[in-house]
């Protein structure tokens, strides 16, 4: 988690400096003077980072699948053997990207009186997406298959949810954890800052560059991210490490009814997010003409478009505001916890189906797309090669 987090906070900075800043032609002539050596890093950031974060989701599935289906050996998991294991297999994609982009030559091209970077080599490039998109399957499809067999293996294993507690921590443990709290915190103000900048370029061009519903969708996602880092912040790590624990035991339930409320909304706003944007991309591909009246007429698309978005969140207040919350004692700190356990269960199940579906909607519409444009490129291919032989006789 430590590295994904660390690697989430650079790929974030790494999109800012590297297509924010270009397509909106700030500091042109330096971009222009070093478009070789910032393309390569734009580059390996975006893919490495990609690989990082498909690898570290789906090590984090197996592991949750070997903590329920086999509890003995998930306990060596925590052996330095099988953790560095681990961590080679995370980082592997970051370093195969750093092999095969860093060589490339790159340079800037004008589109849309915006600078994007480009590759030289078009052969490398067409293989390697095809490579990246396979690699992004397989890394969907086997987190869905772990989380399918971990949810269907702890409901046949344990029809009561038992709690495993720890008291104590070795005092490593806690100086580890400390450390690390600090370093995610000075990363996270970093981001906060990328992300305001993002945030006030979209909003002020919201009506000329960036009118687009993507970019409505993206800025509506950016704030439910920041939202929901500092809810994690604020009502789940501050409790637990029981700092102003007079001002969180005091206001237990309603502290709770937030926090829970912004947290699986924000998942839902989240799903929703990244559902209706494999939508627009399988609505471009496969269906132009219907993609271009999604352009054009901004506010008939839109505004439906932002309201499924954020349907999840407005569904999560109405069910999660007005039950009651306290705080308990868990794994050496406290946690905010439902107090009727019974609307729990089904709310946890409704949760689970939910993000299955978005995560299957999600890769089914990347594959029509990917399949579609395939079928799009071999069609246009041959029908070049046809008219070059018409011309020819």
């Amino acid at each position: 988690m430590f590295v994904g987090i660390i690697v989430d906070m650079i790929s974030a900075i790494n999109m800012f400096t590297g297509q924010v800043i270009p397509a909106k032609r700030w500091l042109e002539p330096f971009l222009i003077h070093n478009q070789n050596w910032l393309g390569s890093i734009f580059f390996v950031i975006t893919y490495g980072g990609r690989c990082i974060q498909g690898a570290t989701a789906t090590i984090l599935s197996f592991c949750r699948v070997c903590a329920v289906c086999f509890p003995i050996f998930y306990q060596k998991l925590g052996q330095p053997y099988y953790i560095y294991t681990m961590q080679v297999l995370q980082l592997l994609g970051g370093l195969v990207a750093l092999l095969l982009l860093w060589p490339d030559d790159y340079e800037y091209i004008l589109e849309d009186n915006g600078l994007y970077s480009v590759g030289s080599d078009e052969t490398n490039a067409d293989w390697f997406y095809n490579f990246v998109a396979i690699m992004e399957v397989f890394f969907v499809i086997a987190i869905v298959l772990n989380n399918l067999i971990t949810y269907t293996m702890f409901k046949l294993k344990f029809n009561k949810m038992n709690n495993v507690v720890y008291d104590n921590f070795p005092a490593w443990f806690l100086i580890a954890e400390s450390l690390s709290l600090v370093i995610l915190l000075a990363i996270t103000v970093v981001s906060f800052a990328v992300y305001f900048v993002e945030i006030q370029i979209l909003f002020t061009s919201r009506n000329t560059t960036f009118k687009v519903p993507f970019y409505r969708l993206m800025f509506v996602g950016i704030m439910v991210d920041m939202t929901s880092a500092i809810n994690l912040f604020v009502l789940q790590i501050i409790p637990a490490r029981e700092w102003l624990s007079f001002f969180y035991f005091t206001n237990e339930s309603w502290l709770g009814a937030i926090f829970y409320a912004i947290t699986y909304g924000g998942r839902c706003v989240q799903g929703a997010t990244a559902t209706i944007l494999s939508f627009c991309r399988v609505s471009a591909v496969c269906f132009p003409m219907f993609y271009q009246k999604v352009r054009l007429s901004y506010a008939k698309y839109t505004y439906t478009m932002q309201a499924i978005q954020l349907s999840g969140a407005v569904a999560a207040v109405f069910l999660l505001l007005p039950r009651e919350y306290k705080y308990v004692n868990e794994n050496g700190g406290y946690y905010s916890a439902f107090v009727n356990n019974e609307f729990r269960k089904p709310f946890y199940n409704f949760v689970a189906v939910l993000e299955v579906f978005f995560v299957l909607a999600i890769v089914v519409n990347n594959l029509v797309t990917y399949i579609t444009y395939k079928l799009k490129k071999v069609g246009e291919a041959r029908d070049s090669n046809t008219n070059l032989d018409f011309k020819s006789m």
